[in-house]
């Protein structure tokens, strides 16, 4: 552990970490603000279209280690890439939870009962009850989903296995349909995070933005 740290503090851009606590808090406190307010409806009559499957709960899951497990590697290993990926949150998430603060939202999707009971079901009832169906526009779950991505493009290692970013890609696609196939989300809530990628591509790993950014 005491090496682990010692390689940490070897990247220059480790106090990027501390957005980490900053984003549960304020993203606490915006759930807590939107309790009683108005809330505006993200969904279509395209999402009544979209079945609700539980199994797909296993991809929506998979987001956490998808984010993190890399995340660590580029931290130990790669700090240019690092930097990027860390900036790149930092602005999708905050831009996300600004959008859910000024037009408070949810989506009115969820299957009431949870049909089925089986392990995936029972995950699903889990979910819900700690992560409430507001603040889903845009989706971070599907903005961090695309940024992992990004920085797998730009990382070298990744760039020198050429299964990699495939692989990546396609886990990135089940984990933003999962949010649709459990119904934590809308499709506009993931259409609008993945406009919001594009802007936040171009931004971070495009040259002229990135020097105008003042961040190269």
């Amino acid at each position: 552990m005491k090496k682990i740290l010692q390689r940490v503090k070897l990247n220059p851009y480790w106090k990027l970490l501390y957005y980490l606590p900053i984003h549960l808090a304020a993203f606490a406190l915006i759930e807590r603000i939107t309790q009683g307010r108005v809330c505006w409806a993200t969904d279509l009559p395209l999402d009544q279209m979209i079945p609700f499957c539980e199994w797909f709960v296993f991809f929506y899951l998979i987001w956490f280690p998808f984010m993190i497990l890399p995340g660590i590697y580029w931290l130990l290993n790669e700090p240019e890439t690092f930097r990027r990926y860390m900036l790149s949150v930092i602005l999708g998430f905050s831009i996300s939870m600004a959008v859910c603060f000024v037009f408070p939202n949810y989506q009115p999707l969820r299957p009431d009962p949870v049909p089925r009971q089986n392990i995936a079901s029972a995950l699903v009832r889990f979910l819900y009850a700690i992560d409430t169906n507001e603040n889903v526009f845009p989706s971070m779950h599907v903005v961090g989903a695309a940024l992992v991505v990004f920085a797998c493009r730009y990382s070298p290692a990744a760039r020198s296995k050429p299964f990699l970013l495939p692989v990546c890609a396609v886990l990135s696609v089940l984990i933003m349909l999962s949010t649709l196939m459990i119904k934590q989300h809308a499709v506009l809530d993931v259409v609008a995070a993945l406009a919001l990628c594009v802007p936040l591509y171009a931004a971070i790993y495009g040259k002229r933005c990135f020097r105008a950014l003042r961040l190269h």
